[in-house]
């Protein structure tokens, strides 16, 4: 299967871009698994949702969110914060939430945010574009998107920054057109949105989302 989705993108490629984008829907096939996280497209994994628990740049703080039936959402009760983080899609609009340090001690002094990851099916460049839609409904200071690469296939997968974008406070819409960025086969392009404050809170909406892969 994967040959097949090679010789697809090699072929699009010849004749120039091509897009990528989120899939319309995407739910899990058993409560409290990673059956169908990450997303597959003929076969091949494309697409992944994960929980940062603490720092960005630390691979080992990344895990790939299960799936709660109950909430009908990409969930895990493990180390949340009123119910944050999560993910959910729609229409091919993916929803999440995500939450920054409180006080109190133990788990609450970690950042619980979400990871959009884009797996490269193929060693290419590659470009985000869209919009995002975000409304910081709790705390102050400042919110960043940061487009970050990873290595694939790798334990304690290293983090390198590509992109920092700062992203306008309370309710607003950013568009998107970022890179292209290189990347080889399997490693992957992650795009994270984090408060610099601590008891922070922001619901994002992906509308439109593709990452474009390019000659």
């Amino acid at each position: 299967m994967r040959f097949s989705i090679l010789l697809l993108l090699a072929a699009v490629l010849a004749a120039g871009e091509t897009a990528l984008p989120l899939p319309k829907t995407w739910v899990g096939k058993k409560d409290g698994t990673l059956e169908g996280n990450p997303a597959l497209v003929q076969g091949v994994p494309l697409w992944r949702l994960d929980r940062i628990f603490g720092k960005i740049e630390e691979g080992k703080t990344w895990e790939p969110l299960p799936w709660s039936a109950d909430k009908g959402r990409w969930y895990t009760p493990k180390k949340t914060m009123a119910g944050a983080p999560f993910a959910s899609i729609d229409g091919g609009v993916l929803s999440l939430q995500t939450r920054s340090a409180y006080d109190g001690g133990g788990d609450n002094e970690a950042d619980k945010i979400i990871a959009l990851v884009f797996i490269a099916p193929a060693d290419a460049k590659y470009a985000v574009v869209g919009s995002l839609e975000t409304d910081k409904f709790e705390g102050q200071g400042k919110q960043f998107l940061f487009i970050v690469r990873r290595d694939g296939a790798k334990e304690n997968k290293r983090v390198a920054e590509l992109k920092k974008l700062e992203l306008p406070g309370g309710k607003a819409t950013t568009a998107l057109k970022e890179g292209p960025f290189p990347l080889d086969a399997n490693q992957e392009l992650c795009l994270v949105v984090r408060n610099d404050y601590r008891q922070s809170a922001t619901t994002v909406n992906f509308r439109k989302f593709n990452v474009v892969a390019v000659p």
